[in-house]
């Protein structure tokens, strides 16, 4: 049994009101249970160990004397917070989980091996438990008996060197820095300048860290939320892999070489929009997505900087042009970002966001649909702005013919399965729109 403790982990943030979150973890249920006299916040994860020689009936409750060792001198509330340690420990079916966890058939399993062994939170947190699932309480000290007392220590999370570029990839969030730098390569295609390596390579490089840095610090100010989130709890800073204080160091050094990159490589208006989107992004976005719905407006105004990024590293300058194409990025956020909200507004809804999908659900799905049909007349428009020939209008013409349909498509349904359809075409509709912009573009002097 202590051999099978000795491999489970329990991940917790640590708070207290002058110290940042602080990533710990535990071994056994004795440490566990003691978090809720130190007021700590436990985060939900699953591990997983064989029963060993724990009698499947045993099912005595958990007094407080064996769940938590709290001093005389601890105040009533801590004292209440106890009491909501008993449950902390609970013996769960493997096949309620995951049928494929056990390979023993249902009618032959054995207790020794058929059993998961799962940590749910037990302050702050409000999920109930899965409907399927077995419960039954194991006694504490028929845990803490058979194990080390070395292992009911606490110990710091140690960070793995090697695993640093994987983990600055997962804090980056790679696939939307990826879209960032796709939608400034278009505004800087669509520019009618030469090309110049140097600027180019500074451009992609700067937008590339600027956006690092904007994604690193959104994971750092919603540590909190993110570890209450089904979506977001293996995260980089929510599992621990890195500290907070770490996180903001390589935002900082990551905004400092963006910025520096595209100011000496590109022009001053390039960089003053690249920190106008990280500024908009970390300072005003992320904040106000728990106080005002507004924070939609602001997300796609911070992805139609990008393309301005491109088109001023090209000439320097702005045009109506270059408000075109930005405008055409601008109302294609709104359906992926209130499609993305849709179907996670229990979430949301949860934690408190203010978001359209759960403060005013016909708004959510009214403004995707306004903003498909704003992007058929915005593309009809390019070629008289002498952006493109007309024959772009036609080719996008179908395009987002099919994307107003999927629009509408959300707008009558309101469910899950059509606002996923909505966000999936989303994604692949801007990097399609785009390359016919350019195939289209139109040379001039």
């Amino acid at each position: 049994m202590a051999e099978t403790l000795r491999n489970i982990d329990f991940w917790v943030f640590l708070y207290t009101p002058h110290s940042a979150y602080t990533p710990l973890c535990l071994t056994t249920q004795t440490a566990i249970s003691e978090l809720a006299g130190d007021r700590h916040y436990v985060l939900r994860t699953l591990s997983r160990a064989e029963k060993g020689s724990i009698s499947r009936n045993t099912s005595a409750k958990l007094s407080a004397s064996e769940s938590c060792s709290v001093t005389s001198s601890e105040n009533k509330l801590h004292k209440e917070e106890n009491t909501q340690a008993k449950s902390s420990f609970r013996e769960v079916d493997s096949h309620s989980l995951n049928s494929s966890h056990s390979k023993t058939p249902r009618g032959k399993e054995n207790a020794a091996d058929s059993k998961l062994y799962q940590i749910f939170k037990v302050l702050k947190m409000s999920d109930p438990l899965e409907k399927d699932m077995k419960i039954t309480e194991i006694k504490a000290d028929t845990l803490s008996n058979n194990v080390n007392p070395a292992h009911l220590e606490w110990r710091k999370q140690v960070i793995d060197i090697r695993l640093l570029p994987r983990h600055y990839m997962n804090l980056s969030k790679l696939g939307q820095a990826v879209v960032a730098v796709l939608t400034t390569l278009t505004g800087y295609g669509m520019a009618p300048g030469a090309f110049e390596p140097v600027s180019f390579t500074c451009m992609v490089l700067g937008v590339a860290f600027l956006s690092a840095a904007s994604l690193s610090v959104n994971q750092v100010l919603e540590v909190p939320y993110d570890s209450q989130r089904s979506r977001t709890k293996n995260r980089v800073l929510v599992r621990g892999y890195l500290t907070p204080l770490h996180a903001s160091i390589f935002a900082v050094c990551c905004a400092s070489i963006g910025f520096t990159t595209l100011y000496l490589g590109t022009n001053a208006l390039t960089a003053i929009f690249g920190v106008a989107g990280l500024l908009l992004y970390t300072s005003v976005y992320t904040p106000m997505k728990r106080y005002s719905i507004a924070n939609t407006w602001v997300g796609s105004v911070v992805d139609a900087i990008p393309s301005l990024v491109g088109w001023t590293a090209c000439t320097g300058s702005l045009n109506a042009s270059a408000v075109l194409i930005g405008a055409i990025v601008y109302s294609w956020a709104f359906q992926r970002l209130n499609g993305t909200s849709w179907f996670l507004r229990p979430d949301y809804s949860r934690l408190g966001y203010c978001m359209t999908s759960v403060i005013d659900p016909a708004m959510c799905r009214r403004v995707a649909l306004r903003h498909s049909v704003g992007l058929l007349i915005l593309c009809s428009c390019a070629p008289l702005l002498d952006l493109t020939t007309w024959t772009f209008a036609f080719d996008s013409f179908p395009l987002n013919c099919y994307l107003i349909y999927r629009a509408w498509r959300f707008f009558k349904d309101g469910d899950n399965g059509s606002a996923r359809k909505l966000v999936d075409f989303n994604l692949i509709y801007l990097p399609v729109l785009m390359f016919l912009m350019l195939v289209g573009k139109r040379y001039s002097s």
